[in-house]
C-alpha cells in the first residue's frame, strides 16, 4: 500500500486534484478527472489520521472552490463596486467558508475507520450527497461545482431528468469510494463479484431511463443579442441611455421575429421601465425574451427575472442567487 510520508508533498498533490476537479466541467471538460480526483482524495483520507484527514479535506476543499469559483472575484469587483483589496478579502473569505462543507468527509473518511469495508462506498456517497443538498440550500444556497453535474454529456445523462444532479453525485462519488475500497481492500476478489454486480445493475437503470426528444421538424430563428457593454459602467444610472441606444442600434439590423436579451439587460427596474420593452416590441414587431429586475409590490422585492414578454408578459424569479453577487448573506 502506497502511503505518501512527506506531508508537504502530499498536500501539493491535494491542492493539484483538487484543480483536477474542477477541469471535468466546462469549458474544459475532462470527464474523468473527477474519478481520478475523487480516487486520490479518497485514498489519502483513508490513509491518515482523523485530524489529519479533517484539515486535508479543508484543503482540497480550497483547491477546489479557489480554482472553480474565482469569478466570485469579478462579481463583487465590477457589480458590487467594492475596491479591490476589499473585493480579494470577500472572495478569499467565501471560499474558505465552501471549504468548510468538505470538514465532515476528514471526520468520517480516516484510517481510525476500517475504510476497506465493502460497505463503505454507500456510506461515503450519502454522506457526500448530504452536505452537497446543504451547501446548495442554506443562505439561498450554492449550488456550484456539485459533482453530479460535471457529468452532463455522458451516460449519465438519461438519470438527470427523473432522479436529478444528486443521484448522479451518489453514484460518481460511490465508484470512485469503490476503487479507494479496493485498493485498500485484501479480498479482492470478493469486491470484484460485488462491485461488477453494482455496476451491472447501474447500466440497466440508466439504460431503463433512455432519453426521449422528439424533433419538431420545424427550426425556430431567434436573434442573441450580446452588447458587449463594459461591467464598470453598467450600473451607472448615467449610462442607462446610452445602455437602451445600444440596443438599438444593434436591433436595427435584421432580425428575427424571436429576440433574447441578456441577464439583466436593462439596468433599471422593469416596472419602471416597461414602455421602452413594449415599444420595442411593437415597433420591431418581435418578441422578447430578456433578463430584468423584476419588482413584486405584494412581497416588496424584486427579483432576478426571465421576462418573456409578447401578447402576453410572463416571468420566471430566479431562485439560487450569487451569494454577494445578487445578494448579501447575513
Amino acid at each position: 500500500m502506497l502511503v505518501i510520508k512527506n506531508k508537504y508533498f502530499e498536500f501539493i498533490i491535494i491542492i493539484l486534484i483538487g484543480a483536477l476537479y474542477t477541469f471535468s466541467f466546462a469549458p474544459i471538460d475532462f470527464k474523468i478527472g473527477i474519478f481520478i480526483s475523487l480516487i486520490l482524495f479518497l485514498y489519502i483520507l483513508s490513509n491518515s489520521s482523523k485530524k489529519a484527514s479533517i484539515f486535508k479535506s479543508f484543503l482540497y476543499g480550497v483547491a477546489v472552490f479557489a480554482s472553480g469559483v474565482s469569478w466570485i472575484f469579478n462579481s463583487i469587483y465590477y457589480h458590487g463596486g467594492e475596491d479591490i483589496f476589499v473585493s480579494s478579502i470577500i472572495t478569499f473569505s467565501f471560499i474558505l467558508l465552501l471549504s468548510i462543507f468538505f470538514i465532515p468527509l476528514g471526520y468520517f473518511i480516516n484510517k481510525d475507520n476500517d475504510m476497506s469495508r465493502s460497505y463503505m462506498p454507500i456510506i461515503v456517497a450519502s454522506i457526500w450527497v448530504l452536505l452537497e443538498f446543504i451547501r446548495s440550500h442554506i443562505f439561498t444556497g450554492f449550488p456550484w461545482l456539485l459533482v453530479g453535474t460535471s457529468q452532463t454529456g455522458t451516460f449519465f445523462d438519461s438519470l438527470y431528468p427523473i432522479f436529478g444532479t444528486y443521484i448522479v453525485s451518489f453514484f460518481v462519488v460511490m465508484i470512485s469510494m469503490m476503487a479507494t475500497v479496493f485498493i485498500l481492500s485484501k479480498s479482492k476478489i470478493f469486491l470484484s463479484k460485488l462491485y461488477f454486480l453494482f455496476l451491472i445493475f447501474l447500466s440497466i437503470l440508466i439504460n431503463l431511463f433512455p432519453i426521449y426528444t422528439t424533433d419538431s421538424q420545424k427550426s425556430i430563428k431567434m436573434t442573441i443579442i450580446q452588447p458587449n457593454i463594459h461591467l464598470g459602467i453598467k450600473f451607472d444610472e448615467r449610462e442607462l441611455k446610452s445602455i437602451k441606444r445600444k440596443y438599438l442600434q444593434i436591433l436595427d439590423n435584421k432580425i428575427h421575429s424571436l429576440v433574447v436579451l441578456p441577464e439583466t439587460a436593462i439596468p433599471e427596474i422593469y416596472q419602471l421601465d416597461k414602455t421602452f420593452y413594449e415599444k420595442l416590441r411593437i415597433n420591431k414587431n418581435i418578441n422578447i425574451i430578456a433578463g430584468v429586475f423584476n419588482y413584486n409590490h405584494q412581497v416588496d422585492e424584486v427579483y432576478n427575472s426571465i421576462l418573456v414578454l409578447n401578447d402576453n408578459e410572463t416571468f420566471y424569479n430566479k431562485r439560487h442567487l450569487v451569494p454577494f453577487g445578487e445578494y448579501t448573506p447575513f
